[in-house]
């Protein structure tokens, strides 16, 4: 069974999204030797032991995408004012579901092997990202340890800190092209 969580960091500047087998996910945060992490909440030399710690490994695949989700929103929301009275609504709605479609075509491959979808897979995740994940379709749940670790990665991509086997990518400049598409 694949578990999933995202997070997001900095202002919804990163999300960071981590699929994997329940088993897999689960071994991942039984090595980090700490419960309840939040980083926010942590001391620095709990954030480096966390992150030293992390290893990525078996059925996982964790991405952390950098989306710069406020700033684009607004730019757009500035030029759009100027042309056709749209709303920050609209926009964000708009946002959201060309992020949805990056996130799919990122995990395409691995959901296909495991013969689900994004849609059927239930993700872990807080407040911040709940309300984006329930108006897509998508099946937000409780956080708990698969999101706890989407808060490591998040974190580590806001501090300019890699980790092996998590993938960084920047999808800013696509996300703002493709709204100013769809709404200029």
């Amino acid at each position: 069974m694949l578990i999933a969580a995202a997070d997001t960091s900095d202002n919804w500047k990163y999300v960071s999204i981590i699929i994997g087998s329940s088993e897999d996910v689960k071994a991942i945060y039984r090595t980090l030797n700490c419960k309840d992490i939040h980083m926010r909440q942590l001391s620095i030399i709990e954030k480096n032991n966390i992150i030293k710690g992390l290893t990525i490994k078996g059925d996982v695949r964790v991405v952390c995408f950098h989306v710069n989700r406020f700033q684009i929103v607004k730019e757009i929301q500035i030029k759009v004012s100027r042309k056709k009275r749209k709303s920050k609504q609209f926009i964000e709605e708009h946002y959201n579901c060309i992020l949805k479609e990056k996130i799919r075509k990122f995990y395409q491959q691995f959901l296909v092997s495991h013969s689900t979808t994004l849609e059927n897979i239930a993700f872990e995740c807080d407040a911040d990202i709940r309300k984006t994940f329930l108006h897509l379709g998508m099946k937000p749940k409780e956080a708990h340890i698969t999101h706890e670790l989407a808060d490591i990665i998040a974190y580590c991509n806001n501090k300019d800190r890699t980790v092996d086997k998590v993938v960084e990518k920047d999808i800013s400049e696509e996300l703002k092209d493709e709204l100013k598409k769809r709404c200029l």
